[in-house]
């Protein structure tokens, strides 16, 4: 009897692991596209697309690519996130000299340099403003001796309902040791406290791996407050939210995420003021530190005893990803995503990015993407397989304990 029944699970879990296999490697693969080569340089590369980011694993673990004889081809994924990343450095400044003239008031800053033989290099001008409710029109000038003065940018720095903006973007990096703000039409004397220069850089075709699009919402009224729940079906990595909705206002918000509404990522104010003497606007929900590619997302916004929102559009900025590889001499090739055993591959060209960055490249597309719909059916088979091979092996091992726990007692018994 003992043999008997070791030789039943011995059968079923054959008949298990046959049927689970009974699919070629890449056939367990959610979706696949073709790569068509395109040049003669040695490494080609592509873009994800919105398709791929649905069935891929969140970090692309799952990622291959297959030449023609289908061998695996190594490659190298330049991620979007981390290509825009934004590096800062600041150089500070000492004022030289304030003063007015007619209506406006003037003041020179002079750039402390941080080190010998460095070029005091700055993007983006962060003021120190004073602690009460203003707005002031200024203008930009730049100079390398101090005194031949160039025109580099009009903007706003405003204190308006604890609303702040004290930066302003020169556009490019400059590197001037000399910095004049004008406060145009000031006879209150704004008094400014200091003034840093930042230069904020990043991988110089950052905006390469950013696209922009329209996502589909509703939006549902609640008590003094509005949730508009976002669809991201492609679960695309969102570096920020466009909000674009009429009329003055400044509320606050949560963005919580979709499927459990205690989560709480991150919170802030959108605000838009638009008067005869100010003018001030922000309506985006910035998530570059932190990428948000959930399928679902909810923004709250606190209406208090206000008339809701009119949101006429909402659109998002998301990261994208580049993937290099290296043309084997092969006609054509074959991307591979969604499986969720897959794991991550480890090649060689991860240790060259750097270097690969600076070769030449074909850009190529992905194409004719399709979900092979049967991968998702040979998944669930799969898992259904598993289940009723553990609850066989379940009885099996009860039915074994009674049987041996039987034949002890009448052991014992004789």
């Amino acid at each position: 009897m003992l043999r008997k029944i070791c030789n039943f699970i011995l059968l079923c879990s054959i008949l298990v692991a046959v049927t689970v296999d009974a699919s070629t490697p890449m056939d367990r693969w959610q979706c696949s596209g073709e790569i068509q080569v395109s040049g003669d340089n040695r490494y080609q590369a592509f873009f994800l697309d919105d398709l791929i980011y649905r069935y891929a694993a969140s970090d692309l673990s799952d990622l291959r690519i297959t030449d023609q004889s289908g061998k695996f081809v190594p490659y190298l994924i330049q991620r979007g996130f981390e290509t825009g990343k934004i590096v800062e450095s600041i150089d500070h400044t000492i004022l030289q000299k304030g003063f007015p003239k007619k209506n406006d008031l003037y003041f020179d800053f002079k750039v402390l340099l941080s080190g010998p033989n460095i070029d005091p290099v700055g993007s983006v001008l962060r003021f120190d403003l004073p602690n009460l409710e203003f707005l002031k029109e200024i203008e930009v000038l730049g100079s390398y001796d101090g005194k031949r003065w160039e025109h580099l940018a009009y903007d706003q720095l405003y204190r308006v309902q604890n609303l702040v903006k004290d930066e302003v973007d020169l556009g490019q990096s400059e590197k001037y040791s000399f910095y004049r703000i004008k406060v145009l039409n000031d006879p209150e004397q704004l008094a400014i406290g200091g003034l840093a220069v930042v230069d904020r850089s990043c991988n110089p075709k950052w905006s390469d791996f950013e696209k922009e699009t329209k996502l589909k919402y509703s939006v549902k009224q609640e008590s003094k407050s509005t949730a508009i729940t976002l669809k991201n079906p492609n679960r695309l990595r969102i570096k920020q939210i466009l909000i674009k909705a009429d009329g003055n206002f400044k509320r606050a918000y949560q963005l919580v995420n979709g499927p459990d509404e205690n989560i709480i990522q991150k919170t802030g104010e959108i605000y838009n003021f638009k008067f005869k003497d100010c003018a001030v606007s922000k309506t985006e929900i910035d998530l570059s530190g932190n990428p948000y590619s959930n399928p679902t997302l909810i923004v709250k916004i606190t209406d208090n005893d206000d008339r809701p929102l009119k949101i006429n559009e909402i659109a998002i900025k998301y990261y994208i990803d580049k993937i290099i590889f290296e043309n084997v001499e092969s006609k054509s090739y074959r991307l591979y995503v969604g499986n969720p055993e897959a794991v991550k591959p480890e090649y060689d060209l991860e240790h060259f990015q750097s270097y690969l960055e600076k070769e030449a490249q074909d850009l190529v597309r992905v194409e004719n993407c399709k979900a092979n719909h049967s991968a998702r059916a040979s998944e669930k088979n799969s898992q259904g397989f598993k289940l009723a091979f553990n609850i066989i092996i379940g009885v099996v091992a009860v039915l074994l304990i009674i049987f041996i726990v039987k034949k002890l007692n009448r052991d014992s018994t004789v």
